[in-house]
């Protein structure tokens, strides 16, 4: 049986994924989710972004008190140790001397996370890094093979 892909989830997918979730919705972000934690996809994300995510459960307008936002944070590092790879944040941070990758320092730093790791995919919502398109039309970041998916086209995939 082969491995199952490598994945950075963008935290737009999986904060979506988790409201989805809760509103008993089978949405693709929340289908992406299903997949992590049934490790039918392995995730992969850095410790940046595993904190980031605790601060935007934290957000008020998103309704998790303390101890569900702390909760869902544990059980999503559970599976990046389960089934992924986090890397050295400084392997992903951009150097001095790299011309940048995407506009948006964040974008540019989940970019080069899913670089560092390896990944197969990329999946997100976000415009600028869905702008990364071949001369046929597919998202791809040249470097390494690295495809950058909609959490749609990541559950059509699969």
């Amino acid at each position: 049986m082969a491995e199952a892909p490598l994945v950075v989830l963008d935290l737009n997918v999986i904060v979506s994924g988790i409201l989805a979730e809760r509103r008993g919705a089978s949405t693709p972000p929340a289908q992406c989710l299903a997949a992590a934690r049934s490790g039918a996809l392995r995730l992969c994300l850095s410790p940046g972004m595993l904190t980031r995510l605790r601060q935007v459960l934290g957000y008020p307008k998103l309704g998790f008190d303390e101890e569900s936002a702390d909760a869902l944070s544990r059980e999503i590092a559970e599976w990046v140790r389960r089934d992924g790879w986090v890397p050295d944040p400084e392997a992903a941070s951009a150097s001095p001397k790299r011309r940048p990758l995407c506009p948006d320092p964040e974008d540019e730093a989940v970019l080069r996370i899913a670089l560092s790791a390896g990944a197969d995919f990329l999946v997100t919502g976000d415009a600028h890094l869905l702008r990364h398109l071949t001369p046929d039309g597919a998202r791809r970041c040249t470097k390494a093979g690295l495809a950058i998916l909609t959490s749609r086209e990541m559950v059509l995939r699969r």
